[in-house]
């Protein structure tokens, strides 16, 4: 992702000639967006500017997923059609098979997630505890129902 600011700078800097430019990012991440980065300024504005100068190595290895996780992923990130096309791959483990689960209401998920853990502490105590385990949730309402439950 490219901010627009930075851009510009590249731009005046090929008009003078001064065209050693390094990019390194990941377009797959919008961590930047608050410092108005785009990756339409990478897909875009970039490649029209430079696309006579530009050489694209594309970061594809993944050394923290297992193989089941990045196939998921790619399926999901291969839906965004304006998404610089790459092809992640990693050589670990398959891993465990994914379950998606989809529940009427938050009560249900609560109840699933208490019996899920509640099976894995049965079947490999002592190996762990309530502190081996975390419920990430995207907002903060989301818990409701668990810290209720």
């Amino acid at each position: 992702m490219v901010n627009f600011f930075i851009f510009s700078i590249f731009f005046f800097k090929k008009n003078k000639k001064q065209t050693n430019i390094n990019l390194t990012g990941d377009p797959d991440q919008s961590i930047y967006t608050w410092r108005h980065a785009c990756v339409a300024n990478l897909n875009n504005k970039m490649n029209q500017e430079y696309e006579d100068k530009m050489q694209i190595f594309h970061l594809e290895m993944n050394y923290r997923s297992t193989a089941n996780i990045l196939r998921a992923s790619q399926i999901v990130i291969n839906q965004d059609s304006e998404r610089i096309k790459r092809q992640l791959r990693t050589n670990n483990i398959q891993g465990n098979p994914i379950v998606l689960k989809k529940f009427q209401e938050g009560k249900d998920e609560a109840i699933f997630i208490a019996q899920e853990i509640k099976r894995l502490l049965s079947s490999l105590k002592p190996l762990l505890t309530f502190s081996d385990f975390a419920i990430l949730m995207r907002t903060n309402s989301m818990s409701i129902s668990i810290e209720e439950g």
